[in-house]
């Protein structure tokens, strides 16, 4: 039987919408991380108990991130 390691958002959607779906992490502990697009900034949101990390990348891929693995 396979299990679940973890779960990834990828959206299209401004970072107020992609907050709020992170918050599904109440419901679903494994949800751990949403990567998306949309605005022109980066952005992020740290992932906690309550809420999937969210990070939103710069248009055009002007910035990139790379993100550690936690301990």
């Amino acid at each position: 039987m396979r299990t679940i390691a973890a779960i990834i958002g990828l959206t299209h959607l401004y970072i107020s919408q992609d907050v709020a779906i992170a918050g599904l992490r109440v419901k679903h502990p494994k949800f751990v991380f949403i990567v998306g697009g949309h605005d022109l900034e980066p952005e992020y949101s740290p992932l906690s108990n309550d809420a999937a990390a969210v990070m939103k990348g710069a248009s055009n891929a002007r910035i990139t991130c790379c993100l550690k693995k936690m301990a």
